[in-house]
């Protein structure tokens, strides 16, 4: 009986460590498993970030592109214009008055629509 009792104590133990060590395993997979769920949403949300990020860009290289194939209508016109006035002083003084005021307000546009580089401290 006593005999019975002791390996019925030893069963008994060794299944409480196998159940204490499965917890344990069990709780550091539950830690991983939280670990990778964190890092999956970081990624996902950086996803977003770079989606987002690129429409933003698409959207400026085509804003960009207008303004590219509108500069080159201008150029081909004035081109055209000045074969056209040939050697006549007064048309040719106005395609200049124009030339320089489509200039001015090109220079305008890029300047208002382009970010000034960042060159750091200009102390250094």
């Amino acid at each position: 009986m006593i005999t019975r009792l002791l390996q019925w104590w030893g069963r008994r133990n060794k299944s409480l460590r196998l159940l204490h060590e499965l917890k344990a395993e069990m709780e550091e997979q539950s830690r991983l498993l939280r670990q990778i769920n964190n890092r999956t949403k970081i990624i996902v949300q950086r996803m977003k970030d770079v989606a987002r990020e690129l429409d933003e860009l698409e959207t400026e290289v085509s804003e960009n592109t207008d303004v590219v194939e509108s500069a080159v209508t201008l150029i081909e016109s004035l081109s055209q214009q000045i074969k056209d006035a040939g050697t006549d002083p007064a048309r040719l003084q106005a395609l200049t008055d124009k030339l320089d005021a489509n200039s001015k307000k090109l220079a305008a546009a890029v300047v208002a629509n382009t970010n000034a580089p960042d060159f750091g401290d200009d102390e250094g």
